[in-house]
């Protein structure tokens, strides 16, 4: 049996789409309804969190 960790506890209206950057060695995901962009850096604990005008729909790293 695999045993699964919970690499961050973040709250989110509608959570979708994680996406790693490996550039940036980052986990990115959005927050369809609540509007915003996460981030974190598992290496330094790091998270922020941005927030947009409108409602997000993907986040890709470019």
């Amino acid at each position: 049996m695999t045993a699964y960790e919970v690499a961050v506890r973040a709250e989110a209206t509608l959570g979708e789409g994680p996406t790693w950057d490996a550039a940036g060695d980052r986990l990115l995901w959005i927050d369809i309804l609540g509007s915003r962009l996460h981030a974190y850096e598992p290496a330094t604990g790091r998270r922020t969190v941005r927030t947009t005008e409108q409602h997000i729909g993907a986040v890709k790293p470019r």
